[in-house]
């Protein structure tokens, strides 16, 4: 289970650190203030939308391929970010961020349960508390890659 609490920590970890460089990303690319909001909120309209259409599959065994899939389109969607130059590819490749999201929760919330014996709501307890470290620090780390490098270094990594 370690490495499903790893894979969530740094998925959240990259769907977060967006927050700490809007500035950025408005600036370097002439992005309307407007558009910030698009940026940000798209990942969790995309996540929320593929859960509650996908989420089914993992409980008729397709889990395994949830998750994969999962990662495979959480990782695309953030080297598109890193490439990204427009508002439109932003938006998108923060989408495809969130769909993978979206497929990665449902499946993993259902290998915790079919493996934990007796002790689910303390492995879904950790699995959330990695959830929610990977969103907490990715804002941290991704400033401090920027200022090493380059606002698109946090998603290349």
């Amino acid at each position: 289970m370690t490495g499903l609490y790893i894979v969530v920590a740094v998925t959240m970890a990259g769907v977060s650190s967006v927050f700490a460089l809007l500035a950025e990303l408005e600036e370097r690319y002439g992005l309307p203030t407007a558009s910030l909001g698009w940026i940000a909120g798209s990942a969790f309209a995309a996540a929320l939308v593929t859960q509650l259409s996908l989420a089914r599959y993992a409980d008729r065994g397709y889990s395994t391929l949830l998750l994969r899939g999962g990662v495979a389109v959480s990782a695309v969607g953030l080297l598109w970010f890193a490439l990204a130059t427009d508002l439109w590819q932003f938006v998108a490749a923060r989408s495809l961020l969130g769909a993978g999201v979206g497929m990665i929760l449902p499946p993993a919330r259902r290998a915790i349960l079919l493996t934990s014996e007796g002790n689910q709501g303390e492995r879904l307890g950790v699995l959330y508390a990695a959830y929610l470290s990977g969103f907490v620090f990715g804002p941290p780390i991704s400033g401090l890659l920027t200022t090493l490098g380059d606002v698109r270094l946090p998603f290349l990594l």
